[in-house]
């Protein structure tokens, strides 16, 4: 995955990426001049994944999200998804 064509992608579909690289990624929703909050990710250096291995898993999460949205019409924020990121790459250990 080519992290720099998916941030743009996402651009494209009306969402805003912020990301402090080695620290956090943030997604919101550019809508009608107000910014809705839909993930947040805080990187904590770790030796288990890299922040770029985190970002990618987060845009894979993003798009699971926005599929869903699509399908439903529904916003409802996912909000800090540090748990779910952590726990990834935890079991990808684990199995590997």
């Amino acid at each position: 995955m080519e992290i720099e064509q998916e941030l743009e992608r996402i651009d494209e579909l009306g969402f805003e990426v912020s990301i402090t690289w080695n620290a956090f990624i943030h997604f919101s929703k550019k809508e009608d001049d107000e910014d809705k909050f839909v993930l947040m990710y805080t990187y904590y250096n770790n030796e288990l994944f890299s922040f770029a291995e985190a970002v990618i898993e987060t845009i894979n999460i993003f798009y699971s999200w926005y599929y869903n949205y699509q399908k439903t019409n529904k916003f409802v924020a996912l909000g800090n998804i540090d748990n779910m990121i952590d726990r990834h790459f935890k079991i990808e250990r684990v199995l590997a």
